[in-house]
């Protein structure tokens, strides 16, 4: 038996007799055996830093940009010359930054000693003024928040047990810069709900997907009203009907105007990904064009509206590589073209490549792996580091030095 949420095995914690002298270690499994009677699994902050959303995140200046590598969130400027590790005196884990328009950032904070179990929190920009908005239990999981355009509210998931139908069910929650709820919907759709934004900041477009059920797209209001804009089945292997349907959907964008949102997904094994359209009054959407057969989770649009950012992982006999890449596409479908630098070959990027445009789209700021920052020129050239790991495994400012191929 698993836990259904992270496939780990459930906590057993046998107590043998012990010797006097064994009391500390006596105490420590007591209490490791009530945190999993209460519910939660061991600590996996690994899980936690592999499902992070890394994407980095850009003041509105395009000043300093804030990123999530390994266990913790860094603020750097963007010519890598002064990097600040935010929280320093966190213990457990920080993942998944938002950053508002303002400066503040919403985040991930792992709080738990006893369970993977993260917490909605929000700080300043210099890492104080911490404010925990939405506490979980070891059966309650939050995904990645983002902040609202104007700054006034935040989205995000969980994910939670129905004790009733002995299942996971997910719910798209907003909550104000308070913390205090506005808005709530449960479903069934599963896990990865990514919450994205309309540019007026009065709806919020959530994709979803497991393993076992097909992806979709919800659409919430800030009146908690939703509406399933899309349904997206997976394809067993012919033969094989037994296999899990396979489907990947990546996160939504809207367009400048928010009259049509932006996806990519991909149904089933042997199967490309696809560029589609959605007009956001009728719902309909129009297929664009065919990006071949990658797996792809985040897109962005570029500040002039014309095209979109996306890093995808290689497919290769129906299982998916560690060769990442970075693409940009017109909205239209046309001018495909991998921008990947060309020394990122030699890079530490497994096991994901994130990226984001800077304010004014001159630049990409791209997370390797868990491991270093980069920027690059819009057109892929003029790689630079701003943070790279030491061989102790600190995290230094690269001062924005030109990687030499």
């Amino acid at each position: 038996m698993t836990n259904s949420r992270f496939g780990m095995p459930p906590c057993a914690f046998p107590i043998p007799p012990l010797p006097i002298g064994a009391l500390l270690l006596v105490v420590l499994l007591i209490v490791a055996a009530i945190g999993c009677e209460l519910g939660g699994p061991i600590p996996n902050y690994e899980a936690a830093a592999g499902d992070a959303n890394r994407t980095p995140q850009w003041s509105a200046d395009g000043q300093t940009i804030v990123v999530n590598l390994g266990y913790r969130i860094y603020q750097v400027s963007a010519d890598g010359r002064r990097l600040t590790r935010l929280l320093e005196q966190a213990d457990e884990g920080q993942f998944s930054p938002s950053l508002s328009p303002e400066g503040h950032i919403a985040f991930l904070d792992a709080t738990s000693i006893f369970a993977y179990k993260m917490d909605i929190a929000t700080m300043n920009s210099d890492g104080k003024r911490i404010k925990n908005h939405w506490r979980t239990t070891s059966s309650n999981g939050a995904g990645a928040p983002q902040w609202s355009p104007n700054g006034r509210q935040i989205a995000f998931t969980t994910e939670r047990h129905d004790n009733a139908r002995d299942t996971y069910v997910s719910e798209s929650i907003i909550i104000d810069k308070r913390g205090s709820e506005i808005a709530r919907h449960t479903s069934f759709f599963g896990t990865g709900g990514m919450p994205s934004w309309s540019n007026n900041g009065d709806r919020i477009a959530f994709t979803w997907c497991r393993r076992t059920q097909p992806c979709a797209m919800t659409i919430m209001g800030l009146d908690g009203d939703v509406r399933t804009v899309l349904d997206v089945p997976g394809f067993s292997p012919p033969g094989k009907p037994q296999v899990h349907p396979v489907a990947n959907l990546s996160s939504a964008v809207w367009s400048s105007d928010d009259q049509k949102i932006h996806y990519i997904q991909v149904q089933g094994f042997h199967r490309p990904a696809e560029l589609y359209s959605m007009d956001t009054t009728t719902m309909e959407s129009q297929f664009i064009a065919d990006l071949g057969g990658y797996w792809i989770r985040y897109i962005q649009l570029s500040p002039d509206g014309n095209t979109l950012l996306y890093t995808a992982r290689k497919m290769e006999n129906d299982f998916l590589t560690n060769d990442e890449v970075i693409y940009l596409v017109n909205t239209d479908g046309t001018d495909r073209r991998d921008i990947t630098p060309f020394s990122m070959g030699s890079l530490p990027v497994a096991p994901s490549v994130y990226a984001s445009w800077s304010p004014d789209g001159s630049r990409i700021a791209v997370v390797a792996g868990n491991n270093s920052l980069y920027t690059i020129a819009s057109d892929g050239t003029d790689l630079r580091v701003l943070i790279y790991r030491d061989e102790r495994g600190n995290f230094i400012p690269g001062g924005g030095r030109l990687v030499q191929p």
